[in-house]
């Protein structure tokens, strides 16, 4: 979904964002937490705006607000218990109006791919956000953007390359495989599935620099996509 952090009714910025649901039933809105961070005067926004439809046709669609602060000034926002560094938090959305008067469609545990199942190199992926702020401004769809990983192996950091540099907007979007046919692999052998749907692997989060050895650092044109698994541990901390 769209999103657009506000501080004091001012737009910051714009980003991507998605809906998570645990085993509880409990939703929550999901994006990076560099969105909260990234503003070039340190201001933090105290508001989330959500782009929302309220039809199944998505020919329509209103503005929901969050807000990141509890009245007595409390961070609303959980980000991973064991590693700050991971780019991802999540936000427990309590009211139940935000299900009762919106369409929403979120990901969870089991919309992720089986344990036996394992990426690999040169894997076709898909991108769903708001990169540079490109999507159908009536609607408020997003544009999904095809990629391959590029290594999922990342000198032993928590998250995935994809060959795609994207610019900002693209912050948070959930990057989707295809799950069928011969495309996955199990930790064993091949293995054949007939039914075929999406499954999340990841959230996009930012373009992947290397340091060289004048000091400064190179785009190799890769982006950086913590593994989904992280936001089970995030809910698991709660």
């Amino acid at each position: 979904m769209y999103l657009e952090p506000m501080c004091e009714d001012k737009a910051l910025g714009y980003a991507t964002g998605f809906f998570y649901r645990d085993s509880r039933e409990n939703l929550y809105l999901g994006t990076n937490k560099h969105v909260l961070f990234s503003d070039q005067d340190e201001t933090i926004p105290d508001t989330m705006n959500l782009y929302l439809h309220n039809d199944l046709k998505n020919s329509s669609y209103k503005v929901y607000s969050v807000q990141l602060f509890s009245a007595a000034g409390d961070a609303q926002w959980i980000e991973h218990p064991e590693d700050k560094d991971i780019d991802l938090i999540l936000i427990p959305l309590i009211e139940k109006s935000v299900e009762k008067n919106y369409i929403i469609e979120a990901w969870s545990k089991h919309t992720t791919l089986p344990s036996e199942y394992t990426l690999y190199t040169d894997q076709s992926v898909s991108v769903i956000g708001f990169p540079f702020n490109l999507f159908d401004k009536k609607k408020y769809l997003p544009v999904y953007l095809n990629a391959k990983i590029s290594s999922v192996y990342t000198r032993g950091y928590p998250y995935f390359l994809i060959e795609a540099d994207l610019p900002t907007g693209a912050s948070g979007s959930p990057v989707i495989i295809e799950y069928g046919g011969s495309s996955l692999k199990t930790i064993e052998n091949e293995k054949e599935i007939n039914e075929i749907s999406w499954k999340i692997i990841g959230i996009y989060s930012s373009t992947f620099y290397l340091d060289t050895d004048d000091g400064n650092e190179e785009s190799l044109g890769l982006g950086i996509t913590w593994y989904i698994h992280h936001i089970e541990k995030i809910v698991n901390s709660l």
